[in-house]
């Protein structure tokens, strides 16, 4: 019991930033193909357990029309028809399909993203190589900036 009781009050001594305290890092991931993957959604493993991550920050085009609504939007908001909408998607989800080729690291904080799935989809950012698959995605004109806003790893 003092065993116990001492290691809970040095715990409580160390110096702990509250941003990094609700962020995990999952490194070595690697993308699962799946039909449903697409630009900022998509399947992934880490030490064998699989997730479903969707990107903070962006909104890239849909690859399929399941949702038309959906599509009408992006295309409203891109200033494109709904059929360019679908080839952008496409393009998007092969431009993360190649970023993501080597295996990613993944920083969520286990936010619930809404989906579809039975599998639970999570918020995410994704880096390969300190580069930010969001970043990337909106430098190739491939999303547009969108989503909620969130308090950072790094503060």
């Amino acid at each position: 019991m003092r065993r116990a009781m001492l290691i809970l009050w040095v715990l409580a001594l160390l110096p702990i930033n509250p941003c990094l305290a609700k962020w995990s890092t999952l490194e070595d991931c690697t993308l699962i193909p799946n039909e449903y993957n697409d630009g900022d959604s998509f399947h992934v493993r880490h030490r064998g357990h699989e997730y479903i991550f969707r990107l903070y920050f962006v909104d890239a085009p849909e690859s399929d029309d399941s949702i038309p609504e959906r599509v009408s939007e992006q295309a409203a908001w891109f200033g494109i028809d709904r059929h360019e909408v679908l080839r952008f998607g496409h393009e998007a989800a092969r431009f993360t399909d190649h970023f993501l080729a080597r295996g990613f690291t993944v920083l969520t904080e286990f936010k619930d993203a809404m989906g579809r799935s039975k599998l639970e989809r999570f918020y995410a950012l994704i880096r390969v190589d300190h580069q930010d698959l969001a970043e990337e995605l909106v430098r190739h004109g491939l999303a547009r900036i969108y989503g909620m806003d969130v308090d950072l790893p790094d503060g």
